[in-house]
């Protein structure tokens, strides 16, 4: 489903999991021109944690690493936030945005997180 901003043509792509009865996993993800924004939520559209990952090319090796700044805002989400910003940052090679906002505990829910995440990747463009 593509959520369209009237400005400037920006796409907000949306994808949806159920994790149980009652918790559901949403996310949004545009594409900037020089990067990759996403929002990850099982509640509440608030701002909760937030990682910024920039792509690094090593001189020697022909591998990309990633360089976090993770922003206090939601320290408990701190490290799948993380996670999900370097994902993004690795696979696409452009800096990338994460945010999350879990008010549920997710931890055994990793798995279907990153389906929605990969999910999100696949239908943006290459």
């Amino acid at each position: 489903m593509n959520i369209n901003n009237a400005h400037k043509g920006l796409n907000w792509l949306k994808e949806e999991k159920f994790i149980s009865n009652n918790i559901k996993i949403t996310g949004f993800l545009t594409e900037f021109n020089n990067g990759v924004m996403i929002f990850i939520t099982d509640n509440d559209y608030k701002i909760g944690s937030i990682a910024i990952s920039v792509p690094i090319k090593l001189d020697n090796l022909n591998q990309i690493n990633s360089s976090t700044i993770p922003l206090m805002f939601g320290v408990r989400n701190e490290l799948i936030t993380r996670a999900i910003a370097e994902k993004i940052a690795k696979t696409k090679n452009t800096l990338s945005i994460a945010i999350t906002n879990f008010a549920s505990d997710i931890k055994d829910h990793y798995n279907s997180l990153f389906e929605v995440v990969n999910k999100l990747l696949n239908r943006i463009s290459h």
